[in-house]
């Protein structure tokens, strides 16, 4: 190879190594405005239990922007003069695009809020813990949302629990527990990942499909009692139902 060769295919090489980074950064900016800045702890904690993640990647900004709109409303319209604490939990806190979203919304205005998050892996809860530690209005707890018993109701519960991962016991207890710990006329909205339950009672036969619907008509009932909207994203992985209850 002579002299001119070996300079084009350098060109070649130098060339080709800019478009895969410049391909790599488009993708990573993509990335982090399709699912904010914290995505890549989410994928770590699915590798570590997809079960319990029980999602295929996080919730994307649309999700995020559609489940926190209650949240949006109350205190666009709240008077700056009622200084009651504005009470806010998140159960499923994950990647933090819903957390970082609420954080927004409830220092739009110079009012006093709680934000407490609840995030049952303990890797995901832990960087959390380190993104919010300079906000002294919200907390991170590790632990399961069917055992959180705080000593004050919450004006919304945001959640991204999995109901489809877990039994029916579990759901129960979860759901029973939400009804406990919001305030009467408070929000519940939850996400619910469009095509998993469908194809999963397709799949499953005999004594696990039984238990399988059982428990999707448990959740069925409890949201047909307080259901006020269902809305559906259709930016997302997968596309997903946000549904809103407001317990009467």
């Amino acid at each position: 190879m002579n002299k001119k060769q070996t300079c084009i295919v350098r060109g070649d090489i130098g060339f080709t190594a800019l478009v895969c980074v410049a391909s790599m950064a488009t993708l990573a900016g993509g990335a982090r405005l399709f699912w904010g800045k914290d995505a890549a702890g989410f994928f770590k904690g699915w590798v570590r239990n997809p079960l319990q993640i029980g999602a295929p990647a996080p919730c994307s900004v649309f999700v995020a922007k559609e489940i926190t709109k209650h949240v949006q409303r109350c205190v666009a319209e709240r008077d700056l003069t009622d200084m009651t604490p504005l009470r806010v939990l998140e159960v499923g806190g994950g990647s933090g695009i819903f957390s970082g979203k609420l954080e927004d919304i409830l220092q739009e205005v110079e009012l006093p809020y709680t934000l407490d998050i609840i995030e049952i892996d303990a890797g995901l809860a832990n960087t959390l813990q380190k993104r919010f530690v300079t906000n002294e209005h919200i907390k991170v707890h590790c632990l399961d949302a069917a055992d959180w018993n705080p000593d004050y109701k919450y004006d919304f519960i945001v959640s991204s629990v999995p109901f489809t991962n877990l039994d029916t016991v579990t759901v129960e207890r979860i759901l029973t527990n939400y009804r406990s710990i919001v305030k009467p006329g408070g929000f519940i909205s939850y996400v619910e990942l469009m095509w998993f339950a469908p194809l999963k009672e397709m799949v499953l036969r005999g004594e696990s499909k039984e238990k399988f619907v059982d428990k999707l008509n448990t959740i069925k009932h409890f949201r047909e009692q307080f259901s006020v909207e269902k809305v559906d994203v259709w930016m997302n992985v997968t596309p997903a139902h946000i549904h809103h209850l407001q317990i009467s």
